[in-house]
This record gives C-alpha cells, structure tokens and sequence, in this order.
C-alpha cells in the first residue's frame, strides 16, 4: 500500500480469482416437513409421535393428509379441519398419548391415533393423497431419502436440523443421515407451541411477497431476481457475499445487532458490481487481506450504502470507478481507511464518521463528490484527504483529533472547501501542490503546527472568510489570496461586511468601525505567508453602532385621510427593524436585513409620528418622520335632475316654475339672462 506525503493510502484493487469449495444452498423447505421422530418409546402403545412443522409464510390445511410407516400405510388420518399454521407445529401421537406419554410435561397431541413406529428398520411419511411431502428413514430402514438417520435409543428422538442456531428444525437436503441428529432430551410440539422462524435470512419480491428463508444471505442472493429484497434477521454471519443482482439488502434491527463477518479475509465481506443496489444496516468485519473492503462497489453506479459499522478491514467502504452512489450515516472505525473513493465521480459522502483509522476518508483521482456533514476523528494520518481529485465539495465536516491533518489536499485543484471545523489536529488544513481552490467559512483552532499550510507553491488559491486561532495560524510560500473585495453580508464572526478572515494574532485595529482592520496590513501570519496576505482581516468587537445611510420618503410627509404610505430605511449593517407609528410598536419588525420597509394607512387626521429603528450587538440607529394626515377635499355638488327638459316654450304673460335636485345641501340662487 502506497501512502502520500499527506498519509492518504493509495488503493490499488487486485482482483484475484480463486477456487473454492461450493456449498451446498441451505434454503428452507417449501413444504410441511417432518421435523421429530419419537419412535423407541418407554410405553410403545401410548407414548410414540410424529411432530410436523410448517416452514412456509402460510398455514396449511393438511386435512385427509395420511402418516405412512413401515407397520402400514395410512397408520394415521388427519381429521376434518386440520391446519398446521406458518412456522408453527402439529403433533401426531398413539392413542392414549394423554394419559400414557412418557413425559408428562411434554403437551398434548393435536391428533391421537392408534400407529406403530419400528424402532430399528422403521420409517415414516406424510402423503397427500399419494403425493409424498417428506419422508424420514431410520436405523436399517429401506425407505428414506438419500441415507437413513440414525437409530434413536429407547426415550430418545430424532430432530432434523435447524438452518442457523436457534431457528426452526427446518434443514432438508433429502439426506436422512443429514438433515437429522438424534436427541436426548426430546422436545415435541403442537399446534399451541410458539411458531419459529424457520431460517434468518428471508427472501421477498417487489411487492413484498414472500419468496423464501435461507441460511445465509449469498444463498437468498443467488435465489433473488432484479427489484427482491433481502431481510436478514439478528446474527453472526460468517460469509462472503457478491452481490450482482439489483437488490435491496437490509438487517432487520441494524447494525448492532446484525454482523456479517468475512469467511475468507482476502475477500470483500460485501462486493457489489451492479448498479442500483441497497445496503443498510450490518456490522461487516474482517476483510483484512490485500485491499479487501467490508463494503466494496466495482463499477456500481446508483447504489445506497447506509447505516452500516465497517471496522476492521483494510478499507471499511470502497467504491472503486463507481459513481452517483450514496454513501450515508455509517460508521468506518479501526481500518487501514475508513471510506475510500478512487477514480470514482459524483457521489455524496453524507454524515458518516470516520475515525481511529489510519486514514478516515480518502479520495484518490475522483472528480466531482460531495463531501459533506462527516467527522473525521481521532485518525492516524488524516481525517479527510484529496490527491489527485479535483471539482469537490468538502462542506460542514468536521475533523479533529487526527495526528497529521485535518483535511489535506494533495495534487488536487478546483475544489471547494467551506463550513468545516478543522481542530486539535497536527495541521488543521493542509495543501501541497494544489492550485485554484476556494476556502470559505472553515472553522479553525486549537491545531498543534499550523492551523493552514499552502506548500510547495501551491498557487492561485482563494481563502477568505475562514477563523483561525492556532499558536501558528498560516504558512504559504505560494501566490494565493487571501481576502476578496469589501462586500457588505455577515461575515463569520457576525461583521457587517465579508473581506478576509478571522486571525487571532492580528493586533491591527478597526478606524472606521466596519469590522475589518486598517492597519498593520496585509496581514501575514508573522512573516509566513511569503508572497501578499491579507488586506482586510476581520476584527472581533470593533463594530461600530449601525448607521442609516438612506431613507425615504423625506421628512416631512404629506397625505390624506385613508390612503397609504410606504416608508424605507438602509442601513450599513445587518440589523432588526423594528417600526413605530407613534410610540407605538408594529408588527412585523425586520429581521437581518439591511434595507427594510413599512408600509401603513393613514387612518386618521392629524400630525404622526413614524420611527424606524435599527439595531444588533454593536448599537442602533433612528430615521423619525412627521406625517401629516389631513382631510380628503369635499367633491363638488350635483343636479342629479331638473325639471322641465330644456328648451322651455311659453306664450306672453304666462307663469312658469323651474326644478332642481341636488346630491348635496346647498344654497341655490336662480338668473335671468345672467342677472341674479
């Protein structure tokens, strides 16, 4: 293994092919089996039995089913109504089993009949009208499957295997000698006895149904198509599992409590190389050999890979020429690497942590991932490293206690690396030989040498924004810069304006009150950045009080009754607003804004007050206008009608009276050829 100046471990992916042995898949029966055999009983008329048992998602009817023995055929009938219910039981004993069992502890038979098992050449099957469901031979028997089971002694039975520790006897090979192991203490079972699942790992299809149980997840793997899910129950799985198929794997409880633990430790403990598959939720472990991975994708595209525990392997999860994957919430602790990506583009590394690795997570020539919300601690090398990758985003991780770096960039341009918390490392952020990346709004203190170190003339790169507070906060014998343009928005100490960062060593002072310093510039971290530095450092408390620099309308404001006004201040720094119209307040105020408005109605006539004021942590300002509300003009009146219509035509010396109606009260005055 090749590991870089930066101490990121270069993985290099031998595919090895070997000859192993093949085993046998242990998958469980789709059928009602023959799980015990109590044939050599103290009380050979009363105390024999046959337990059944159901491994199927579904209960069986098994009415008119018949137990077939070398006495005779149909020695037992099952009787109208019976089931055998999923995963459960159903016990068929001698006449007589009530009162006459050898053990008066074991429960009831859920069928009594008159049968008689052989002790030493005997067998028995179960029939569905002529069709054998299962068959058990023992002793020197002639009927079994494959090879007869051994003799049980006189109060000892014979019980077919479970698939996987405490499971259900359900293990059918078609070998007797097999599939059954003979018991000292018999435990027979019926109808009312706690069903058992019959094998840890179940199979389902797209739609949730039921495809079957299995002992190992490999063999519900090969048994699965496109779309199946895989559940696996609590447990130790010794195992490698390669994955070719699009599948959704899971535990059923999670990683505590579901491990899966490399059989061969030069092999991946899960190898996926097909697209759009899903794993979530295993411990994996013990792929210590070469490269191996506990989790490993070889150009696998759209898969998810989420909360799963990797610890003790060369690499806990390794996606190799693989991309668009999701990678989310697992913990990589105690590997060689942690999380490793090479030659891989465009996935997202989301909220995993990484830590007492020799490397926590590592990107070897890939393009265009999201690195974001990990932590990356307590590693022996580095917490999160780049070498040759480019067009990154490393954004809100966290990295600290790791002996060498925090996060490191080797070779590696174009890269965006913001809202990080690099701390308590040997180098918080370190970059040799990389060039054109922009570093904004990192979080970081407390480191043992430097806090950043740009060498081996690293060029070109953009740092603004960030905080340090190091006993050595800076070293950069490039050409880099440091500060961008004055430019009003919170900066990360809660200034009004952006320009450079944060340096705990700056001893210049702020002249003007707008949070960044004014003299001792540029700063240059003690004479250890070589080449320029930083021309507008941040200053911590040096805020003066806001200011209104405009406002409007001008002072004083004119209007009429029930019309509105709208009312606008800007102010220099992020400020909560807060508005008044005669001492009283009004809702809503502004808040962090650095222009705001009001708008209100005039309501009522007379000479108001309206205050606008502007605050944070440095102080406040005030803008007051006067605004003089008065009446709306009275509209003029109208005739609304008139009477009689004009022209008037009368003769000499008659009378005529003239009408009008008015919408408003007013004097009326009458002329006659304009003479009043």
């Amino acid at each position: 293994m090749k590991i870089t100046a930066l101490g990121l471990a270069v993985l290099t992916i031998l595919v090895v092919t070997a000859l192993l042995p093949i085993a046998i898949a242990q998958e469980v029966p789709a059928h009602v089996v023959i799980s015990e055999v109590y044939p050599d009983a103290s009380d050979e008329y009363n105390s024999e039995w046959i337990e059944l048992y159901n491994p199927t998602d579904e209960s069986v009817n098994i009415e008119g089913w018949t137990i077939d023995t070398a006495t005779r055929l149909s020695d037992a009938t099952l009787p109208a109504g019976a089931t055998i219910p999923a995963h459960g039981f159903y016990l068929i004993a001698d006449g007589g089993f009530s009162t006459g069992k050898d053990n008066t502890t074991w429960p009831n038979a859920d069928l009594e009949d008159e049968m008689s098992l052989r002790n030493g050449n005997g067998w028995c099957r179960l029939n569905n009208s002529g069709s054998i469901v299962d068959t058990v031979g023992w002793g020197t028997a002639t009927t079994n499957e494959t090879q007869n089971a051994a003799k049980p002694a006189e109060n000892k039975s014979i019980e077919r295997n479970s698939l996987n520790g405490d499971y259900a006897p359900a293990q059918d090979t078609d070998d007797n000698s097999i599939d059954f192991s003979v018991q000292g203490t018999p435990t027979p079972k019926n109808a009312a006895s706690p069903v058992m699942d019959p094998a840890p790992v179940e199979l389902f299809d797209a739609a949730g149904n039921f495809k079957g149980g299995f002992a190992k997840i490999q063999d519900a793997v090969d048994s699965a198509a496109d779309g199946d899910t895989v559940l696996v129950h609590d447990g130790t799985y010794n195992e490698n599992v390669n994955v070719n198929k699009r599948l959704t794997i899971r535990s059923e409880n999670g990683a505590a409590s579901t491990t899966v633990q490399a059989a061969n430790s030069t092999d991946h403990v899960f190898e996926v190389t097909v697209d759009y598959v899903n794993i979530s939720g295993f411990n994996v472990t013990g792929a210590t050999g070469g490269d191996e991975a506990g989790i490993y994708l070889g150009s696998a595209n759209h898969c998810n890979v989420s909360d799963n525990t990797a610890s003790n392997n060369t690499v806990g999860i390794y996606l190799s020429e693989s991309g668009n994957n999701n990678i989310t919430s697992n913990t990589a602790s105690n590997n060689t690497v942690g999380i490793c990506l090479s030659e891989s583009g465009n996935n997202n590394i989301t909220s995993n942590t990484a830590s007492d690795n020799f490397a926590g997570i590592g990107l070897d020539h890939s393009d265009y991932n999201s690195i974001s919300s990990n932590t990356a601690s307590a590693n022996n090398r580095a917490g999160i490293g780049l070498q040759y990758s480019n067009y990154n985003t490393i954004a809100s991780n966290t990295a600290s206690t790791n002996n060498e770096y925090g996060i490191g960039l080797d070779h590696s341009d174009y890269n965006n690396i913001s809202d990080n918390t690099a701390s308590n490392n040997g180098y918080g952020i370190h970059l040799p030989y990389s060039d054109n990346n922009e570093l904004t709004s990192n979080t970081v203190n407390s480191n043992n040498d430097y806090g950043i170190y740009l060498s081996f003339l690293s060029i070109n790169n953009l740092l603004y924004n960030n905080y340090f507070n190091n006993t050595h906060n800076a070293n950069d014998n490039g050409n880099n810069a440091w500060n961008i343009t004055k430019t009003a928005g919170t900066n990360i100490i809660g200034g009004p304006y952006l320009g450079g960062n944060y340096w705990s060593d700056y001893a210049g002072v702020d002249n003007d009150g707008d949070g960044l310093g004014n003299t001792l510039l540029p700063y240059n971290s003690s004479g250890n950045i070589t080449t320029g530095g930083d021309w507008h450092p941040l200053v911590q408390g040096g805020f003066g009080p806001p200011n209104i620099t405009s406002f409007a309308p001008p002072s004083h404001v004119n209007d009429t009754v029930c019309t509105w006004r709208t009312f606008n201040v800007t102010v220099n720094q992020t400020v909560n607003v807060s508005w008044y119209l005669n001492g009283t307040a009004q809702v809503p105020k502004n808040v962090s804004v650095t222009e705001a408005n009001f708008t209100f109605h005039a309501q009522y006539v007379g000479v108001h007050n309206v205050s606008a004021v502007a605050e944070n942590a440095n102080g406040m300002d005030m803008q007051t206008w006067a605004w003089n509300v008065t009446a709306a003009p009275a509209a003029a009146p109208n005739i609304t009608s008139f009477a009689p219509p004009s022209p008037v035509n009368d003769t000499v010396c008659t009378w005529r009276t003239f009408n009008v109606i008015v919408n408003q009260t007013v004097n009326v005055s009458w002329y006659l050829n304009n003479t009043l």
